[in-house]
């Protein structure tokens, strides 16, 4: 990638791609970078340990009218201290908020993270804040609740990827901390489902919604991962823009015609032989190998069929 910035670099040519590479190399975008892969950098206890998860307590809860008295009676068997975490992103907004809240203790975090970044970074670095409060703590249980399965289901897992979010991996060698620390005491990631009228989570993403307004938080670093939406849009972006600026010199009957700008080709999930998907993009643009074609080439003297019919 690096061989590909410093020869394009300076004559990016009429290639969209190149032109994204070096847009890309030139922005400010805080990316997290490392001398090794996640994986390696952490140790094998960290990558491999699974987090305490319970996915079923937000199963039941869906059917009770009253989820707060549910979810405090449940609080209070545990013995613990409930954190909430959310992350939100909406479109067209500044910047992607993350959040966490613990009622009962008064305190919360808001963090604006850079629009680029997914609502999965966003829900792990509220879920590293939850357990950056946890650590602050001793002798005390503590039930973070989140309603991002996904990420849950990440950390419930071994983390045997070299593209894993960087975040998670925080996140698990935190845990390991809080047991070195607190060896009587546990840390169980709950996951809740969203918008059932659960005081605490409704709370918490407002406070999250609020962080898309910024400012924007420093030492915050997104995976490389969460710039690939914005490279596939921007790479479609510049390639459309490219073929209508060239259509009316070098496309014009098929723009005239079949102008239909699409995010994938036109064949897919059709299953149709190769022969046939070339023979039709060949009609469309116009060079195909009828009489009309040929003699726009100047491979034959006359435009007219041999037939004698009249195009």
């Amino acid at each position: 990638m690096f061989n590909f910035y410093n020869k394009f670099k300076n004559n990016p040519g009429y290639s969209p791609f190149a032109k994204h590479i070096i847009e890309f190399f030139n922005s400010n975008f805080p990316i997290f970078s490392a001398d090794h892969f996640n994986l390696y950098t952490n140790s094998y206890t960290t990558a491999i340990q699974p987090f305490l998860v319970d996915l079923s307590f937000g199963t039941s809860i869906r059917s009770k009218s009253l989820p707060d008295q549910t979810l405090d009676k449940f609080v209070e068997k545990h013995g613990a201290i409930a954190i909430y975490t959310d992350g939100s992103r909406i479109a067209d907004a500044s910047f992607t908020g993350a959040a966490c809240l613990c009622p009962s203790a008064g305190w919360q975090c808001i963090k604006s993270l850079p629009p680029t970044s997914s609502i999965f970074t966003a829900e792990c670095i509220a879920l590293s804040e939850a357990m950056n409060f946890a650590l602050s703590h001793v002798n005390a249980n503590f039930l973070i609740f989140c309603d991002s399965l996904s990420v849950l289901q990440s950390l419930s897992s071994p983390l045997i990827s070299i593209n894993s979010n960087h975040i998670l991996f925080e996140i698990k060698a935190k845990h390991e901390s809080f047991k070195i620390k607190n060896p009587y005491n546990f840390i169980k990631l709950v996951w809740i489902p969203s918008h059932i009228g659960i005081t605490g989570n409704e709370r918490v993403d407002a406070l999250a919604k609020e962080g898309t307004g910024g400012p924007a938080g420093s030492n915050v670093f997104i995976p490389f991962t969460d710039t690939f939406e914005l490279a596939k849009a921007q790479l479609y972006n510049s390639t459309l823009n490219k073929n209508l600026e060239d259509a009316p010199i070098k496309e014009k009957y098929y723009f005239d015609f079949m102008n239909s700008p699409l995010k994938t080709p036109w064949f897919n999930h059709k299953r149709l032989p190769r022969s046939i998907i070339v023979t039709i993009n060949r009609m469309r643009s116009n060079h195909h190998s009828l009489a009309e074609s040929l003699h726009r080439k100047n491979i034959i003297g006359s435009p007219e069929c041999i037939c004698g019919f009249e195009e």
